[in-house]
């Protein structure tokens, strides 16, 4: 039943505001925001690919960020990566919208690829041209990379900052702290001296934390303390081999 306040907006505003007030009423059957939380993942799944493939209409925002929320799993995970390509199609096909979604839903996705412990799929949500409508930030790869060291998994930070530069993803200081403590971790002088480069290269401002850690690396390799500077950073050289050594002093 129509309510007084909404019966006499009708009579002053005429049709339209009718179909305002009949749209403003509760579709029956749809989840609410509240209701949405106490599904599971793929109740929600589901729900969403009802509204996007049978209703052909779009879906609550809150169903997507629920949805993410919940992924605890990789079979989760592959629900959310099916529901986010479903929607790409669908804001292309019937909403005409091109673009991606925010940045914010990406990192949120790459928590839960984390989460989940399915980090090849945080690995798609680094690529700039994706199937999925992600819009990837090296907040997003720094959430993997954070996995990566928590794993003591160097040859996954490797592959991700490779993702990083084939997908020109700016690095951040952050970045460069997670990157100089894995190589730490595992003995990597090499990598600390090959990512210090591209960092400075980049035009990051290292941090002091990052700043600590090389000079530390190098102290216990008994590394001579030889900095020189480029652009406005420095860059902290291993010193040369014995022989180089000799044929310099001779």
């Amino acid at each position: 039943m129509i309510s007084v306040s909404k019966t006499s907006l009708l009579f002053r505003n005429g049709f339209g505001a009718f179909r305002s007030a009949f749209h403003s009423f509760p579709v029956p059957g749809s989840v609410g925001n509240d209701t949405a939380k106490q599904l599971t993942a793929k109740e929600l799944h589901d729900q969403i690919l009802k509204s996007v493939n049978v209703e052909r209409s779009a879906p609550r925002n809150a169903w997507l960020w629920s949805l993410t929320e919940k992924c605890t799993s990789r079979d989760d995970i592959k629900l959310l990566f099916n529901v986010l390509q479903q929607l790409r199609i669908f804001r292309l096909s019937n909403l005409r919208i091109h673009d991606n979604f925010n940045c914010n839903l990406c990192q949120e996705v790459a928590k839960a690829c984390v989460r989940a412990g399915a980090v090849d799929y945080g690995k798609k949500a680094l690529c700039r041209h994706n199937v999925y409508g992600l819009t990837p930030t090296v907040g997003s790869a720094n959430q993997l990379l954070s996995y990566a060291k928590a794993q003591k998994n160097v040859k996954l930070m490797v592959d991700l900052m490779s993702h990083l530069k084939s997908n020109n993803l700016p690095l951040q200081p952050g970045t460069a702290d997670i990157v100089f403590s894995i190589c730490y971790d595992a003995n990597k002088w090499e990598l600390i001296s090959k990512y210090s480069r591209r960092f400075v290269k980049a035009g990051v401002k290292l941090r002091k934390t990052a700043f600590d850690i090389w000079m530390e690396f190098a102290s216990k390799r008994g590394a001579y303390p030889s900095i020189f500077s480029l652009g406005n950073q420095a860059i902290l050289r291993p010193p040369p081999e014995p022989s180089a050594a000799a044929a310099l002093s001779s």
